[in-house]
């Protein structure tokens, strides 16, 4: 058994709260993400699970034992870091080897583990090179391979491909995604990037402040968001900040700007003049011509800028009260050219509504 467990735990660095009362329970070979902007506690999480810095106050559990106060040698976890961590007087063989080394196993169980793991990592027969002759992405293998290397409960990644270019990125998303599925390892990965963390996880568990603001799938997460803040930072997402004029049957009316109002479909209760939030995906908007009708939300603008992006159009859209959305087509373009008066228009059920104030725009 290899589930993680953290059970209300906290680390304080003096008066900073880097970590503040998280709870997760990450399941047998299962691979969750910890997603969030710098600074909101995701490495210090991981580094938490790992043991090289000690929680100051709750629990952590690797399977049925308690770990909290265990060094990272007894706790059998594998670690792979961002800058790979290669020795570079050691071939690639003594590379994936040292830990094996460490533990004193034998030269021949030795050797077989490591043409293993070069043939996981589809690196077959380089284990008599060293990793200045590798490319990036080969090395970042290599540092995959050695921390696989004594099969470890858990694989620990902070950010192990924040230094590649994005194909190569890519491209090793998908080498990961195959090892930790033939090997079912429990899996702890950390990254900034929300497009690597959906490709990647089972569950994604979004941070910020020290703290777990939701966890779920990436469809979960993506589709129904808990906050404002969630909606943000998972794929782009448009706001309208407004005030709530009047609420009935399912339906609640958002006056977004003199004259504008906005309906969403919501089973959450609020009170007239509540200042609200309104998200809607880019993908929910279309560009008409003319005001929507039959209940559809219609938002005035001129069309600012458009990004051809070839499968999709990427349009901007300028409200008169200077707000911008942004308006996603499939298929790449429409007739409509940049500085054409247009009207935003969608349903109300695509909209999403949060209490308090929009976040800033991020467009």
């Amino acid at each position: 058994m290899s589930q993680v467990s953290l059970d209300n735990v906290s680390k304080s660095f003096g008066s900073v709260i880097a970590v503040d009362r998280v709870s997760v329970e990450v399941n047998d070979g299962e691979f969750l993400v910890l997603l969030g902007p710098s600074g909101c506690g995701k490495t210090t999480t991981l580094r938490l699970i790992a043991g090289f810095v000690l929680p100051t106050s709750g629990v952590i559990r690797i399977g049925d034992r308690n770990v909290s106060s265990l060094p990272p040698r007894k706790r059998n976890i594998g670690m792979v870091f961002q800058n790979y961590s290669l020795f570079p007087n050691m071939t690639i063989g003594e590379n994936i080897a040292f830990g094996l080394r460490e533990r004193k196993v034998d030269k021949a169980t030795m050797a077989r583990r490591v043409t293993e793991l070069l043939n996981l990592i589809r690196l077959p027969g380089i284990e008599d090179r060293y990793s200045e002759e590798l490319s990036g992405g080969q090395q970042q293998r290599v540092a995959l391979a050695r921390a696989l290397a004594y099969t470890p409960n858990v694989l620990l990644m902070d950010e192990p491909l924040g230094a590649l270019d994005r194909k190569l990125r890519e491209a090793m998303q998908t080498e990961i995604h195959r090892i930790q599925r033939e090997l079912k390892i429990t899996t702890v990965f950390v990254t900034h990037d929300q497009e690597e963390a959906m490709s990647l996880s089972d569950r994604i568990a979004v941070m910020a402040d020290g703290r777990i603001q939701q966890i779920g799938s990436p469809e979960e997460l993506y589709g129904r968001p808990q906050s404002a803040f969630v909606a943000d930072f998972v794929g782009k997402t448009n706001f309208l900040g407004g005030r709530v004029a009047r609420q009935a049957d399912g339906t609640c009316a958002v006056a977004v700007a003199d004259g504008v109002s906005v309906a969403v479909t919501t089973e959450g209760r609020f009170s007239v003049g509540d200042p609200v939030t309104v998200a809607t995906r880019p993908e929910s908007l279309r560009l008409s011509s003319a005001a929507g009708e039959n209940g559809l939300n219609s938002v005035p603008g001129k069309i600012e800028r458009r990004r051809f992006l070839g499968n999709i159009g990427h349009y901007y859209v300028r409200t008169p009260w200077s707000k911008l959305l942004l308006v996603e087509t499939a298929g790449g373009v429409t007739h409509y050219r940049t500085g054409d008066d247009v009207w935003v228009v969608w349903e109300p059920d695509l909209s999403l509504i949060y209490p308090g104030e929009a976040p800033q725009e991020s467009t």
